[in-house]
C-alpha cells in the first residue's frame, strides 16, 4: 500500500537523481561555458535541496500515515481545495503554455536548432505539429479546472442535502 513516508522517499531518490543527472544534460551541450556551468549549479542545486527537503519529510512522517483523499473530506474542505487548484492551474497554467510556445516558437523560426520540452509535448510536436503541442497544456489545465467545478458542485449538493436533512 502506497503510504505518504513511501512517497516521500521515492521522490527523494528521484530528487537525488536529477540532481545528478540534469547538471550532466546541461553540461554536455554548452561544452562547459560559464553560463552553461552556472545554470547546471543552479539545477542541480534546486533538486538536491528538494531532495533533502522529501528526505527530512520522510524521517518526520509516521509510519501510520495515510494519504489525503479530498472525496472523504467534509464538502466544504473538499470546495476550499477545489478552489485553490482553480487559482492555481488558473495562475500556472497561461505561464506554462506561454513558455511551450515560446520555445516551440524558437524552433519553428529557427532562432534555435533545439529546445528542451515536457516529453509528452516533444511526442505531440513530432507527431502532430506546432498547435497540438502548444495546446496540450491548456487544455489538461481546462481538465483539471473543470474536474475541479464538478468537485464543487458535488461539495456544494452534499451541503444542500445536510441542510435540508437537518430543517426536516
Amino acid at each position: 500500500m502506497n503510504t505518504p513516508k513511501k512517497l516521500h522517499r521515492l521522490q527523494a531518490w528521484l530528487y537525488l537523481i536529477a540532481g545528478i543527472v540534469a547538471p550532466i544534460i546541461l553540461l554536455i551541450p554548452s561544452g562547459g561555458s560559464e553560463g552553461g556551468i552556472t545554470a547546471a549549479w543552479i539545477v542541480g542545486g534546486i533538486f538536491l535541496a528538494l531532495s533533502a527537503s522529501h528526505w527530512y519529510r520522510f524521517k518526520k512522517t509516521p509510519e501510520d500515515a495515510i494519504l489525503y483523499d479530498i472525496s472523504k473530506q467534509p464538502p466544504a474542505e473538499q470546495i476550499n481545495v477545489s478552489k485553490r487548484v482553480i487559482w492555481i492551474v488558473g495562475i500556472l497554467g497561461p505561464a506554462l503554455s506561454y513558455w511551450i510556445y515560446h520555445d516551440l516558437m524558437t524552433l519553428e523560426t529557427g532562432a534555435e536548432q533545439s529546445v528542451i520540452v515536457w516529453a509528452p509535448v516533444a511526442m505531440l510536436y513530432d507527431n502532430f505539429g506546432f498547435w497540438p503541442a502548444v495546446l496540450c497544456w491548456p487544455l489538461l489545465c481546462l481538465v483539471i479546472i473543470g474536474a475541479s467545478f464538478f468537485r464543487i458542485a458535488k461539495a456544494k449538493s452534499m451541503l444542500m442535502s445536510e441542510v435540508n436533512e437537518n430543517a426536516e
